[in-house]
C-alpha cells in the first residue's frame, strides 16, 4: 500500500508570506483498515503478543495529538484518548471492537 502525498510551497509577495500545502490521498488506508477488520486473528500476531488495533496517517493523528496534548499523556490517558478517537474516527481501526478499559502492561505504539 502506498499512500500519495503531493506538496507545494507559496510565496505571496505582497504580503511576503510563505504558503505550505500538503495533500495526502488516504483512501487506501481506509479500504485497507476494513479489510484488516475482517481478519480472523482480531489484529493479533501470531503469538498473540501484540494486537494492531489501527492504522492512521500521520497528517491525520499528529495534528490530532497535538491538539489535546497526546504526547504529554500518561499511559492510560493516551488509551482512553485513543479509543475515543477510534470511535469518532471508526475508518482507522484495524479490528471491530476494543473490549479492554485498560491497557495491559502494554503501550500504544506510534510509527
Amino acid at each position: 500500500m502506498t499512500q500519495r502525498r503531493n506538496e507545494a510551497a507559496y510565496f505571496d509577495e505582497k504580503r511576503g508570506n510563505i504558503y505550505y500545502q500538503s495533500v495526502e490521498e488516504i483512501t487506501d488506508v481506509v479500504n485497507s483498515n476494513l479489510e484488516s477488520q475482517n481478519d480472523p486473528n482480531n489484529g493479533f500476531t501470531t503469538d498473540r503478543t501484540m494486537r494492531k488495533i489501527a492504522d492512521i496517517p500521520v497528517s491525520v493523528f499528529h495534528p490530532w495529538a497535538n491538539k489535546i496534548g497526546y504526547y504529554r499523556m500518561d499511559k492510560m490517558d493516551r488509551w482512553r484518548s485513543m479509543r475515543l478517537f477510534l470511535k469518532e474516527h471508526p475508518e482507522y481501526s484495524t479490528v471491530t471492537a476494543l473490549k479492554h478499559d485498560t491497557v495491559n502492561q502494554g503501550h500504544i505504539v506510534v510509527k
